[in-house]
């Protein structure tokens, strides 16, 4: 009932990366900042002279003790004793006590005689005082200072410290091709470098009248115009007549498609082949 002919109608793909993921510069990947992370370099156990003790993110703590002697020191008296002399970290104590009596003479040269006390003397030890600070050692009151220091520590290579300088991370990038879909209605060509969608335009058919023939006012069908004339014999005088005849031939072409070159029905209905084939 109506002509048709088919039209392609090509776009370009949509271009997307995946979730998460961004275009390159150059337009041709999708990619998408990945965080690798790390520790920091571990504190050395020996700075300056000083020993590690803790390591806080970046912060190495070290410290250092020397020690130091100092003098004890000994009470005057003991428990009645008297003090005389220490021996290390041992106090000497020492007392006079009496023994008995003896007479002895008066005075030089005198025979008079008195009694004399007679004393001996004993000796008792006590430990030595340290001082503040300071511990028996060895025969010695020892004492010990400790120092303290710190030290920072770096990333290892390619990493760089945290904003919040606890930890250390470098960028890395992962990669993915760019998705390339067709807008909705459109197909993939088979070359996969277009996106295409089919529609169809129609128009009416095309109706003319045969070689020699004209179309009536109405449209509807075909005609020709054929003269007639009638020849008169004899010598009697006759009378011509003129006369057109119009005749009116139907100008609707009927095409079918047949089933195939010998479709008996299409050809005893008067149906001839026309070459085209579909």
């Amino acid at each position: 009932t109506r002509c048709y002919k088919t039209v392609y109608n090509y776009v370009s793909f949509n271009v997307s990366c995946p979730s998460g993921y961004s275009k390159t510069s150059d337009g041709t990947r999708c990619y998408k900042t990945v965080y690798e992370y790390a520790n920091p370099n571990t504190c050395p156990n020996t700075y300056d002279g000083y020993t590690l003790t803790s390591q806080n993110g970046f912060t190495c703590n070290y410290s250092k003790t020397s020690t130091y002697t100092d003098t004890p020191s000994c009470p005057s008296t003991y428990e009645g004793y008297t003090y005389y002399e220490i021996d290390g970290l041992t106090c000497k104590y020492k007392k006079q006590v009496p023994v008995g009596t003896k007479k002895v003479p008066k005075c030089d040269g005198c025979f008079e005689t008195v009694e004399k006390t007679i004393y001996k003397t004993i000796y008792t030890t006590s430990s030595a005082t340290c001082p503040n600070g300071t511990s028996p050692s060895n025969g010695s009151c020892v004492g010990s200072n400790t120092s303290t220091k710190t030290s920072t520590v770096s990333c290892p290579s390619g990493y760089s410290k945290t904003s919040d300088e606890t930890k250390c991370y470098k960028t890395n990038y992962e990669y993915k091709d760019i998705v390339k879909s067709c807008p909705s209605g459109y197909s993939k060509t088979s070359d996969g470098t277009k996106c295409y969608k089919t529609s169809y335009e129609y128009k009416d058919i095309i109706k003319s009248c045969p070689s020699g023939y004209s179309k009536t006012s109405d449209g509807t069908k075909c005609y020709k115009e054929v003269a007639s004339v009638i020849k008169v014999t004899g010598t009697r005088d006759v009378t011509y007549y003129r006369y057109r005849v119009r005749e009116y031939v139907g100008g609707t072409v009927d095409y079918k498609w047949s089933t195939s070159k010998e479709d008996k029905s299409l050809l005893e209905a008067g149906y001839t082949l026309t070459g085209r084939t579909r």
